[in-house]
């Protein structure tokens, strides 16, 4: 067996374990040499399931919740896990009646490094934590539908991504794996819009006439050439929402 060419296969697949052209060399190689089936048929196995697997992986599918900007509840965050530790500060009692400073007290976690909103989450005070573990699901999930309805190619993505995705860019086991509790949610999320589950339309009824006034300041400054899309998403954002709360 030319030890080289298998090791230099071997290593290309690990890099990329969907590219068949090598995974056919090296079976052609390995055929050369083995003498039993079962054993090549236990490698061919084990390479078709670490390719069937990294397809449905978030990372191959350009589905992100760290990196993906998003504005949700009036502030604009970098990434759907900055919006989900900032609601932490609602479940503190620092607040009560004080809901108008929530959105200036969120900004503190809308730009950081995640490194850094992270541990402004775990080390947070007063956190009614038997509250937060009990909703923390839902929050997620109505974040992850907020960037969805508001980011066409977020939405595009995940429409073109596999059934049972694999949370693979959070190494938290509660998001990832072995739980995948993100994973779950981004296919759930997949199914709904799939089997037409969610009400997609949306009217004028759902704009306000601050909406109005955003979109037609957009088409007559250049330099919100974007905005327009934006605020078409959160019109329709906001009538999915409308549309949870019902079901």
């Amino acid at each position: 067996m030319d030890t080289d060419f298998v090791s230099d296969l071997v290593r290309k697949l690990r890099d990329d374990p969907t590219n068949t052209v090598n995974v056919l060399k090296l079976c052609d190689a390995l055929d050369r040499d083995l003498t039993t089936d079962e054993v090549l048929d236990s490698y061919l196995n084990s390479c078709m399931k670490n390719s069937s697997e990294d397809l449905r992986r978030t990372s191959m599918n350009g589905l992100s919740a760290l990196g993906i900007p998003l504005v949700y509840k009036g502030v604009k965050f970098k990434s759907m896990m900055h919006a989900f530790q900032a609601q932490k500060l609602r479940y503190t009692d620092k607040f009560n009646g004080k809901e108008d400073e929530l959105p200036n007290a969120m900004g503190t976690f809308a730009n950081v490094d995640l490194d850094v909103v992270n541990h402004r989450g775990r080390t947070l005070s007063g956190v009614d934590i038997v509250k937060w573990d009990a909703d923390k699901l839902a929050i997620m999930e109505d974040i992850m539908a907020e960037l969805i309805f508001s980011n066409k190619s977020v939405y595009d993505k995940l429409l073109a991504a596999p059934d049972d995705l694999i949370e693979d860019l959070i190494q938290a086991p509660f998001w990832g794996l072995p739980e995948n509790n993100m994973g779950i949610l981004w296919t759930r999320y997949r199914n709904k819009i799939t089997s037409n589950d969610l009400d997609m339309t949306w009217t004028a009824d759902d704009w306000t006439t601050d909406d109005f006034m955003n979109v037609l300041t957009a088409a007559t400054d250049s330099s919100h050439a974007d905005a327009g899309d934006d605020f078409v998403g959160n019109a329709r954002s906001k009538r999915l929402r409308s549309s949870r709360s019902s079901q």
